[in-house]
């Protein structure tokens, strides 16, 4: 377990955290790391590196195999497509993703996740639709989309989730 949120802790992360094999909680949320995402343990159920600096694209091959319930890499500055493999982890419960430059459709794999209660995909540039996946994510209870740029009629979708609490789906171009 490791916990160094919120401090001003500055620079890469060393490649020797991913050499922790009994790592299953990492939290280095609020700090001031930079560069490419980094290497993680394999025992990893919680990851948490938001409010970082962490540039460029999610490699394709970056969390596979990894049995996360909880996966936060907001605020920081992400970019390209949001990686279709994201709906092989079907353990994540926590999915916060938001405030980045994602720039795609939201991948229908996604739809995959039905342990997710929370999914946050705000604040970056999506396009598109909800995939009609969505419908299996019925334990969903905080759904946050708003500022992208979805569009087409009202997403459906949502009348599958019964259990939702926090819907945000505003500033976006949804109609009808």
């Amino acid at each position: 377990f490791i916990d160094l949120q919120s401090n001003l802790i500055y620079g890469t992360i060393p490649t020797t955290t991913s050499l922790i094999t009994s790592l299953t909680h990492l939290t280095l949320s609020n700090n001031r790391f930079k560069d490419t995402l980094p290497i993680v343990s394999p025992t990893l159920n919680h990851l948490d590196i938001s409010l970082n600096f962490f540039t460029g694209n999610i490699p394709s091959n970056y969390l596979n195999g990894l049995l996360l319930t909880t996966l936060k890499i907001s605020d920081n500055l992400l970019l390209g497509p949001i990686p279709t493999y994201m709906g092989n982890m079907t353990w994540l419960v926590h999915l916060s993703i938001d405030n980045n430059f994602f720039n795609s459709t939201i991948p229908s794999e996604l739809g995959l996740l039905t342990s997710l209660t929370e999914l946050d995909i705000s604040f970056n540039n999506i396009l598109g639709t909800l995939p009609i996946t969505f419908q299996k994510l019925i334990l969903l209870q905080q759904l946050r989309i708003n500022n992208n740029y979805f569009s087409n009629i009202f997403p459906n979708e949502i009348t599958y989730m019964p259990l939702l609490e926090v819907l945000n789906i505003g500033n976006n171009n949804f109609h009808g």
